[in-house]
């Protein structure tokens, strides 16, 4: 793998990591199904609420439809690593900025930023950033750096980032190849992987 595709390794963590619930190297319904029951508990603070689960999963669901009738370019109801990182591509050519993504996409960016703001103050700061490595086992040595290079020097003076500023990072984490792009750590720290750790994944999910 060539030092210079940071894109897929970007991709890669956030595939294993947050969007493949069940682990099995491609993303399915089920995957989905586990994100709605997630979204649920989270919001009614721990309690499964049948109801409230089944609000969760018609909106997870139809994200899912559009997942799969944007990404799923052998229609068998699952997408394959190389096909979500074929539909980010797609996405870095055919659009300029957040505001552009497909409906689906904008849903859950306002919906992920709630689930990380943990305070509750809508602004996402080093204490939110914490809380979210300690939820993935992430490197909190390196929380504090990270988050700070994330931040434009007018947002240092305060220490957040706006929900805006959010889906702005998201949105360059999504698209950019540039393994210095500001997003790169907003999902959290992924570097500390070896890349023959990465390229292992690669293979397990490829068979290449």
């Amino acid at each position: 793998m060539a030092d210079d595709n940071f894109f897929r390794h970007k991709h890669l963590f956030i595939f294993l990591k947050q969007w493949d619930v069940d682990c099995d190297g491609v993303l399915s319904s089920e995957d989905f199904d586990l994100l709605a029951q997630r979204f649920a508990v989270y919001q009614r603070h721990g309690k499964f609420e049948k109801d409230v689960v089944d609000r969760w999963r018609q909106i997870v669901g139809g994200w899912w439809s559009n997942f799969t009738g944007a990404a799923d370019a052998n229609q068998d109801k699952s997408i394959t690593f190389e096909e979500w990182l074929a539909f980010f591509n797609n996405l870095a050519q055919t659009t300029k900025s957040h505001t552009e993504l497909p409906d689906f996409l904008k849903m859950y960016l306002k919906i992920s930023f709630t689930y990380i703001d943990f305070n509750k103050d809508g602004m996402f700061d080093i204490r939110d950033y914490r809380m979210l490595l300690a939820s993935s086992n992430g490197d909190l040595r390196r929380a504090d750096a990270a988050f700070d290079s994330m931040l434009t020097e007018a947002e240092k003076k305060k220490g957040t980032l706006s929900s805006d500023r959010y889906y702005e990072l998201m949105y360059d984490f999504w698209t950019s190849k540039n393994p210095n792009s500001p997003g790169r750590y907003i999902c959290g720290i992924y570097d500390y992987l070896p890349k023959e750790k990465l390229d292992h994944y690669h293979q397990l999910l490829t068979g290449k």
